[in-house]
């Protein structure tokens, strides 16, 4: 049955496969394949490459690798790791000198200028531009890491990766040390209309992505109960379906990417120490949970990381020197790319007021509630009858015990909210006049519901349009606010 009368329902996971762009992987098997024969044999069921004891004697650092996810925050790293051939840890830090760094940096920001006016490459929002740079730094710190701690991280990334297989989603991009990050996040934006959060995980050199957006959108309950399962060992209380339902977006990418990172821990010099203290205290948090809630494959993750962890501060000990200095060239590096991200992730065209931008933000809200009551009604058709005449106010709604029901409910106000705000209206009794017509459309049927949230939304687009630049997601040139929160 057909509700939406011009409203893009979200996607359902379960269903739908998310786009994925034609450079780069369009299913998990797919992105496997370009894994290194190792990780493949490890995915196919072989043996995991055994982990470091705490006590294992420090290995010699390996060289750094050029891993393509660097590409966002090199510049000033390629003269460090690449310079002269440089066959050892010492060697590669004197080859980088600072003058060949800065030169290095100038030409591989000339290069990405150069690269930038071919492809567009454009940012969801800030969150989404943040985790990509993350991702960026976490590649170039592993890959200045021994091998042997290489091999710890990537058997619990595997096993992350081989979950989220399971679960049904599938990578969006699988970068290798050859590929350019650079062609895979332009192919986003052009198949997904901007790059989406994502969460990467590092294996065998390579970074594999998943759009965190379409696995927030699982309405499945899968989602939750991994979300739940890893919040034990971070001590977070579990969420009812109720909870999760009603989060925005941005904080279900949040929980998400915490909770899937949870055994994915890359060693940094900066801050080891509490690395391994945290590491302990999430050992102990989790073993004290009643023993049906403990997985024996996280307790055995955990345990690798802590001997990885120790192993990389034997190993960050004997190189102090040298890691304090790439971690500087790091940070530079990736400030640089921050703000290169920020220019590309522009989302408000320019000399926009603060009241603009509110009103905009305002009716984007709207438009977001709109799409997640019609996804409420394309999965409960039956709701429409059931709250039909029932109801006399919204208040009542929220107080029932049919989640989706409450949940209908807190939309609406949200909606009626954002819409009193948007026109400037400050009464109470504006928010529940709208609130009621709204309860009275159900009395009409599901295709009233959705005309009514439809012209709601399309009323306020002039001020997305005031706010933000015709390349935006929410924008009428890209579809509307409609589409464009139904995407994000």
């Amino acid at each position: 049955m057909d509700i939406t009368n011009g409203i893009p329902a979200p996607s359902d996971p379960s269903s739908t496969p998310s786009p994925a762009p034609t450079s780069v992987a369009d299913n998990a098997a797919a992105a496997v394949q370009t894994l290194s024969p190792t990780v493949q044999n490890v995915l196919a069921g072989g043996p995991t490459p055994p982990a470091p004891t705490p006590d294992a004697a420090p290995s010699s650092p390996q060289p750094a690798k050029g891993g393509a996810w660097r590409a966002l925050v090199t510049g000033a790293l390629s003269g460090l790791a690449g310079s002269a051939g440089a066959r050892s840890f010492g060697a590669g830090l004197a080859g980088g000198a600072a003058a060949e760094l800065e030169q290095a940096r100038q030409q591989k920001l000339d290069a990405l200028a150069s690269q930038n006016q071919q492809s567009v490459i454009r940012f969801r929002d800030a969150q989404s531009a943040q985790l990509v740079n993350q991702a960026a730094v976490d590649a170039f710190k592993l890959n200045a890491l021994p091998q042997q701690i290489q091999d710890t991280h990537n058997a619990n990334a595997i096993s992350t990766m081989k979950e989220l297989q399971s679960m049904g989603y599938n990578p969006v991009a699988a970068v290798g040390d050859h590929d350019q990050a650079g062609a895979a996040l332009s192919a986003l934006t052009q198949s997904h209309g901007s790059v989406p959060p994502l969460f990467a995980l590092h294996v065998g050199n390579q970074t594999v992505a998943f759009d965190l957006s379409h696995i927030a959108d699982d309405d499945s309950g899968r989602i939750l109960d991994t979300v739940n399962k890893y919040g034990r060992v971070l001590g977070r209380p579990a969420l009812s379906p109720a909870q999760w339902s009603q989060l925005p977006t941005a904080d279900k990418t949040k929980l998400i990417n915490d909770s899937l990172g949870v055994t994915s821990i890359v060693p940094d010099p900066s801050k080891i120490d509490s690395q391994i203290a945290e590491q302990k205290f999430r050992i102990q948090t989790y073993g004290m949970q009643p023993s049906h809630l403990q997985d024996p494959d996280i307790s055995a993750a955990l345990q690798r990381n802590l001997g990885m962890l120790q192993s990389a501060q034997k190993d960050f000990d004997n190189h102090k020197v040298q890691f304090a200095a790439r971690e500087q060239a790091a940070k530079s590096a990736a400030e640089a790319a921050a703000k290169r991200e920020s220019d590309l992730a522009s989302n408000w065209v320019p000399k926009v007021s603060a009241d603009e931008k509110k009103k905009a933000e305002l009716a984007e809200n709207i438009a977001s509630n709109a799409n997640d009551v019609a996804s409420i009604l394309l999965k409960r058709p039956d709701i429409v009858g059931a709250v039909a005449g029932r109801f006399t106010s919204i208040e009542q709604m929220v107080g029932n015990n049919d989640p989706d029901i409450s949940a209908l409910a807190t939309h609406i106000h949200n909606i009626a909210m954002a819409n009193s705000g948007v026109h400037g209206f400050r009464s109470q009794e504006g928010v529940q006049s709208f609130e009621n017509v709204m309860l009275n459309n159900f009395k009409n049927g599901p295709k009233a519901v959705a005309g009514a949230l439809a012209a709601s939304a399309s009323s306020v687009q002039t001020f997305v349009d005031n706010a933000r630049p015709d390349t935006y997601k929410t924008h009428s040139k890209r579809g509307g606010a409609l589409r464009g929160m139904a995407v994000r």
